[in-house]
Parts: C-alpha cells; structure tokens; sequence
C-alpha cells in the first residue's frame, strides 16, 4: 500500500477489466471523469491517484495503438 491508500497494482488490475475499459473510452469521448460516471468505485466523488493512474494507462495504451 502506498501513501495514497492503495496498492500500487490496483490500477493496472483495474485497467484489465472490460467494464473500466468502456468506461474510460466513454469518459474521453464525453470529457467527463471516472469518478463522475462510476461513484462505485470512486466515493470521494473527486479526482483520486488511482483515477489518474488508469487515465495514465488508457492513454499509454492509445498511442501504442495508434503506433502500431
């Protein structure tokens, strides 16, 4: 567990589930936050580390795409 509350593997475990991965592109598409569309996993109902965590990797993941 780090500083923030949460193990650091969290996110990565997060971002393998489909639901996080429709939820992510849904928010890009939309400009809206995790924490605004799934309070279910985001009670503080505000940006969290964890939150950037999974934005961090859904874009890595995007521009690897887009790389080929």
């Amino acid at each position: 567990v780090n500083g923030f509350g949460f193990c650091a593997g969290k996110a990565d475990a997060l971002f393998k589930e489909p639901d996080i991965q429709i939820a992510l592109n849904l928010c890009h598409l939309k400009n809206e936050f995790l924490f605004r569309v799934r309070p279910d996993l985001f009670p503080l109902q505000l940006l969290t580390p964890l939150e950037s965590e999974l934005w961090g990797l859904y874009f890595k993941n995007k521009e690897a795409q887009s790389n080929g």
